[in-house]
C-alpha cells in the first residue's frame, strides 16, 4: 500500500490522492492540487540520509499556479499512543513546516508513523486558503436545509442534510487533514 498511490473519494465527490501518506493531488475543490515534486517522497528516506531541509514544489489550478516552490523542514517526535480505530498504537509524530516567503504561506502537517514510516494518520494542509472555501460551501447548504425546514419541507431538506453531515464528517474525522493547524476549520 505505502508504495502505490491511492485515491480516496467523499461523498461530494472530491478526490484525493495519496503516496506514502501525503496528499499529492486532489479534483472537486476550489483549488485543485494538480501536481507535487517532491526530491523524496518516503520519510523513511529523509531521515536516513539526515537530510531534514527540502524544497518540494505545488502546480494548483483555478486559478493556475506552476511549481511553486515550498521550503519543507521535518523534525520527528518521540513516540505518543493514539488510537487508530479500535486498537492504541505507539507512534511517532513527525512535523513538517512549510514555508513559501513569496506568498506568505507558513503552515504545518503532521503524520504519525510506526517504526518502519509506514503513515497512519495525518493532518494535512493541502492549500492554507482552502479554510474560506470550505466554510463557504458548508454554510450554504446549511442556509439551504434551514430554509426548507422553515417553510416545513422537511422530506426535502432530508437529503441535503445528510450530504452535509457526510460532507463535514468526511472533512473533519475520516480524512483528518484539516484538523489541529491554523488553517483549519
Amino acid at each position: 500500500i505505502n508504495e502505490k498511490e491511492i485515491t480516496w473519494v467523499t461523498a461530494d465527490p472530491i478526490y484525493l490522492v495519496t503516496k506514502h501518506g501525503r496528499i499529492i493531488k486532489t479534483e472537486g475543490l476550489d483549488n485543485d492540487l494538480v501536481e507535487t515534486l517532491y526530491p523524496k517522497i518516503n520519510f523513511e528516506q529523509i531521515f536516513a540520509d539526515n537530510n531534514t531541509n527540502l524544497n518540494a514544489y505545488y502546480s494548483y489550478e483555478n486559478p493556475s499556479l506552476f511549481n511553486l516552490e515550498l521550503v519543507l523542514n521535518y523534525t520527528l517526535d518521540s513516540p505518543e499512543q493514539v488510537k487508530i480505530l479500535d486498537k492504541t498504537m505507539e507512534l511517532s509524530k513527525i512535523t513538517e513546516t512549510v514555508n513559501n516567503k513569496f506568498l506568505g504561506w507558513k503552515f504545518s502537517n503532521f503524520y504519525w508513523v510506526d517504526e518502519d514510516f509506514f503513515v497512519w494518520k495525518s493532518e494535512q494542509i493541502i492549500n492554507p486558503k482552502l479554510k474560506l472555501s470550505l466554510i463557504r460551501d458548508t454554510k450554504k447548504q446549511a442556509q439551504r436545509i434551514s430554509g426548507l425546514c422553515n417553510m416545513r419541507m422537511f422530506d426535502d431538506a432530508e437529503p441535503i442534510l445528510e450530504g452535509l453531515e457526510t460532507y463535514v464528517y468526511n472533512r473533519s474525522n475520516e480524512i483528518s487533514i484539516f484538523r489541529s493547524s491554523e488553517g483549519t476549520i
